[in-house]
């Protein structure tokens, strides 16, 4: 017998979510009232909201699930908005100097 699909407070089907173990972080939870990615504290809760996903706090299997209720909030698998993650002016600016440094070690090694 296949289990009954979870409807939120309205009504609608709720979107399953795969199951992951519990020392992963890898869920997003999007708060469709304030439009922003939640955020994550030192102590693992949501506190507060960013609309940049980069910034977004990753939550374990079980915080994502019990906020996912189709409503207020969503819950998504990183690897499904991973798309949208723009990479930190910083790391690019890294990247940026560490081939700055193989460039100029291939010109002293070709001069």
């Amino acid at each position: 017998m296949k289990p009954r699909r979870l409807r939120n407070r309205t009504g609608q089907f709720l979107r399953r979510l795969p199951v992951t173990p519990e020392s992963e972080r890898c869920w997003l939870i999007w708060s469709r009232k304030w439009r922003a990615w939640h955020r994550r504290d030192g102590a693992g809760r949501a506190a507060g909201y960013t609309t940049d996903i980069a910034e977004a706090g990753l939550f374990p299997f079980s915080k994502a699930h019990a906020y996912h209720d189709g409503v207020v909030n969503e819950a998504f698998h990183v690897s499904e908005k991973v798309d949208l993650i723009d990479m930190h002016p910083g790391d690019v600016r890294r990247m940026l100097f560490q081939l700055e440094g193989k460039a100029a070690a291939a010109r002293q090694v070709a001069a």
